[in-house]
């Protein structure tokens, strides 16, 4: 088949950086409102884009006056909070790399990451992180800072004799090609991989929103782009990805640079998140189908607070074209669906469906963004196949990563004369990209990644494993569940329920949510240890 590909719509200066958008907005409209950033006793305030950049400056001036250099990596371990927004640019205005490590991680993820990625200074956002990445620390001999996000007073106070002149330097000492962020995301087999992204990649991401924004409004508007209106609300997004994905990232940028005020929250609450559109007047709600549905359903019983809603936004996950429906059939031409397929290799979504055209294509992950291309080939030889038949996708652009930090091998294997490949399987019909199952052995439950061979080493450490093999099964609400298949060793103890040792393995290192949501007792009869049905397996949920 030939390569489709979309031209660019605009071009990226080699000077552009990230940070810009920070100062950049406050020069426009210092008063702006930017952000919402809730307070200790649990109210809202409004945070302008002069306050913002004032935040930023003063903690990047904290970061230099500190030792960090250009180039120097930054660890950043917290949930989603307005520190993690702070820091985060912070860091790249300090001409640093900013290296996003999952709350949730272990002790042993934890010393892989900082060490691979050689971080010269973390941020830890609870004392309990803290104490993790301080438990590991004598192994890092690189890590010079660890600071607490709840207590950045010192660190900012220390950068006050840094001047705006030298901050302004140091921001303009990183251009396009420079890293951005390295981001860790695992395989199958081996440690996770750290993908580099440039300024370049983050800074054409970032347009390709503002892009989809356009048509959004336009499809919104009977085919037209409406024209600016200066008494029109703000639009606002509320955003309930993580911000250590590279999706949470994506919508913290893309906001920034569209206009609107971003809204996020610290964990996923049904409840606060209707209220915070209502009161918030938000335009739009992104995140993984499982929480978008929980919305959909809210608001067929009751959509008042949603009405402010234009578009739903959802990703990081298989979204059921059920789904997609639901959303038509609840809020009708009120709301346009739209759905981005991405991966952190390819700094977030390289496709998107959009409105009418994702009701019409809904088990499509839509239209190629604004300069991407994609290709379809035999995962054998590596040949293109004929238009519409299935292989696996590969994808080129300025959105897709160089390669892996400090693993040259990995690189070698995943990406071949600047294609990424992206090892999900899929076809394309008339320039609509479908994407039909996956290649990797990765479980996606609710957004999150489960990685069966992670997984299957901690069980097969119990005595009463002789065998097992962790396997996905669709579910309605999460999209995927894991299913642990497990044959029984000479211990006995029963499977339908997760065995101690494993909860004991989950305290101590593991992500809970690793946890398969099924066990099933009974034969593991395929050479590839990845059985398709188990005729006579019994199953129970622990």
């Amino acid at each position: 088949m030939r390569d489709y590909s979309i031209p660019a719509l605009a071009e990226i200066a080699d000077s552009a950086s990230v940070a810009d958008i920070v100062f950049s907005r406050a020069a426009s409209r210092p008063g702006a409102i930017v952000m919402r950033r809730r307070s200790d006793d649990g109210t809202w305030r409004d945070v302008t884009a002069n306050d913002f950049r004032a935040e930023v400056s003063a903690l990047a001036k904290g970061l230099i006056a500190a030792g960090i250099e250009p180039g120097d990596r930054v660890a950043l371990m917290s949930r989603t909070r307005y520190e993690w927004t702070l820091a985060d640019y912070a860091i790249l205005a300090a001409g640093a790399v900013t290296v996003p490590v999952y709350e949730t991680s272990s002790a042993e993820q934890v010393e892989w990451i900082l060490g691979d990625s050689g971080a010269r200074a973390a941020f830890a956002e609870t004392g309990r992180h803290a104490e993790l990445i301080g438990s590991v620390r004598d192994r890092l001999p690189g890590l010079s800072s660890l600071w607490q996000l709840d207590g950045l007073d010192e660190l900012t106070a220390g950068g006050a004799q840094v001047t705006d002149g030298q901050l302004d330097q140091r921001r303009a000492s990183r251009g396009a090609a420079d890293l951005a962020t390295i981001i860790y995301t695992s395989g199958t087999t081996g440690r996770p991989k750290g993908a580099v992204a440039t300024h370049r990649n983050h800074c054409t991401n970032v347009l390709n929103m503002r892009v989809g924004a356009v048509v959004s409004a336009a499809l919104a508007n009977g085919g037209e782009v409406p024209a600016p209106d200066p008494a029109a609300p703000q639009p606002g997004a509320l955003c309930t990805f993580a911000m250590f994905h590279i999706a949470g990232i994506n919508a913290l940028c893309g906001a920034a640079y569209g206009g609107g005020k971003l809204v996020t929250m610290y964990r996923w609450d049904r409840a606060l998140a209707r209220e915070l559109i209502r009161r918030e007047g938000l335009t739009l709600a992104s995140g993984v189908p499982t929480v978008m549905r929980q919305l959909v359903e809210d608001a067929a019983a009751d959509p008042a607070p949603l009405a402010s809603l234009a578009s739903i936004g959802m990703g990081a996950a298989p979204i059921p074209p059920e789904l997609v429906g639901r959303i038509n059939g609840t809020f009708g031409q009120l709301i346009a669906p739209t759905n981005g397929y991405g991966l952190t290799e390819t700094t977030s979504a390289v496709t998107t469906n959009i409105g009418a055209d994702y009701l019409a294509h809904p088990d499509s992950v839509g239209r190629l963004v604004p300069t991407a291309d994609v290709l379809v080939v035999d995962p054998g030889s590596g040949d293109p196949v004929p238009d519409g038949e299935i292989g696996e996708l590969w994808f080129r652009g300025p959105n897709v990563v160089r390669g892996y930090w400090n693993d040259p091998v990995a690189t070698e294997a995943a990406f071949t004369d600047g294609w990424f490949h992206s090892g999900d399987l899929g076809r394309v019909e008339d320039g609509w990209v479908y994407v039909v199952d996956r290649m990797k052995d990765v479980v996606i439950r609710g957004g999150e990644n489960i990685y069966c061979a992670e997984v299957e080493a901690a069980l097969f450490e119990h005595p009463s494993v002789a065998d097992v093999a962790l396997v996905g099964v669709p579910d309605a609400v999460l999209g995927e569940e894991a299913v642990a298949v497990v044959v029984p060793g000479p211990a006995r103890c029963p499977v339908r329920r997760p065995p101690r040792r494993c909860a004991s393995m989950w305290r101590a290192g593991w992500r809970r949510s690793r946890c398969p949501g099924t066990w099933c007792s009974g034969p593991i009869r395929c050479p590839a240890r990845r059985p398709a049905r188990y005729s006579s397996a019994t199953c129970g949920s622990p």
